[in-house]
């Protein structure tokens, strides 16, 4: 009984809503090109709601699940698309955890009917995007002196991912929205969530930044011609190859602050654990000098340098 209410109240809200738009669209004057598009777009939207995937947002029941099992269920949800990509494959092997986390709380399903737009024209973009199913597009000058001239058009298909550089610097725009080319399953991954949960695993917050840096020198490098392309940057293997070289600098710099560390402790006498390579302070509390010298890199990381693309 209460499913059949809560059917006749939509489909009732549904007539209201139509009625009140023909009203709207009638009281201004909208002309009757305008209309048709506005009634083909809503036609074209309906049709692919009722065919689009099932999202955790729309089962209830979801939401009595104890946290424990929620967070294994985003786990086996998101993963499979986030290790798609070189980097974050990368830390969830070292950070498994961190990666559980992200899945939790940083990551959000979003469904874009055909023609539907995502970000708008120079908004600053808060979020890493990943194409689970579809096709977005994005639109750019060729000139990017000149909007009024030719246009490119970049399409971004499932497996593929854009606006990675929005986790890396200070802040992303961007020429115009994304666009879907047909109905489009996406996981939208919050710049400021997953700061949140980085900051919380300190072991990897220096090879967070050393891929940062990296990343953003590789964006700047690809988007010389023209700066509204530094939004997409989605090469497997140009980004594989960023990571095996933040992996590299990252491990050589850990060793070489060990070193240094160990060095120190001999010359002031001090005992340490090879283990913990932690040094004690004249205060009785033990620091990881790591954790220092990741902290540093980790300002750097925060302190990120403006990239508009």
């Amino acid at each position: 009984t209460s499913a059949m209410t809560r059917f006749g109240s939509s489909n009732l809200r549904q007539q209201q809503q139509t009625a009140a738009l023909y009203r709207f669209l009638g009281q201004h004057s909208i002309s009757t090109e305008l209309v048709n598009r506005v009634w083909h777009y809503l036609s074209d939207r309906k049709r692919m709601a009722s065919q689009a995937r099932t999202r955790e947002e729309d089962v209830e029941l979801v939401a009595v699940l104890p946290d424990s099992i929620k967070i294994e269920l985003r786990y086996e949800m998101f993963m499979p698309t986030l290790v798609g990509h070189p980097f974050l494959r990368e830390y969830s092997n070292l950070e498994p955890q961190a990666i559980r986390h992200i899945c939790k709380s940083a990551v959000k399903e979003h469904t874009l009917s055909i023609r539907e737009e995502l970000f708008g024209d120079c908004v600053d973009v808060t979020h890493m995007v990943f194409v689970t199913d579809g096709m977005l597009t994005y639109s750019y000058p060729k000139n990017e002196e000149d909007k009024e001239g030719d246009w490119a058009q970049a399409q971004i298909s499932k497996g593929q991912w854009a606006c990675e550089a929005a986790l890396w610097a200070s802040s992303l725009s961007l020429v115009g929205p994304f666009v879907a080319a047909t109905s489009c399953e996406l996981l939208l991954v919050s710049v400021a969530e997953f700061i949140v949960v980085a900051r919380r695993f300190p072991n990897t917050v220096g090879l967070i930044a050393e891929y940062a840096e990296n990343f953003i020198g590789h964006a700047k490098e690809e988007s010389k011609e023209c700066r509204w392309t530094g939004s997409l940057c989605h090469s497997p293997e140009a980004i594989q190859d960023l990571v095996h070289k933040a992996v590299d600098d990252h491990m050589q710099m850990s060793f070489h602050q060990m070193g240094r560390d160990i060095d120190d402790g001999f010359h002031s006498g001090a005992r340490q654990s090879f283990h913990s390579c932690g040094s004690t302070s004249s205060s009785g509390d033990t620091t990881s000098p790591r954790g220092t010298k990741k902290g540093s890199l980790w300002s750097m990381w925060t302190g990120k340098r403006r990239m508009v693309a």
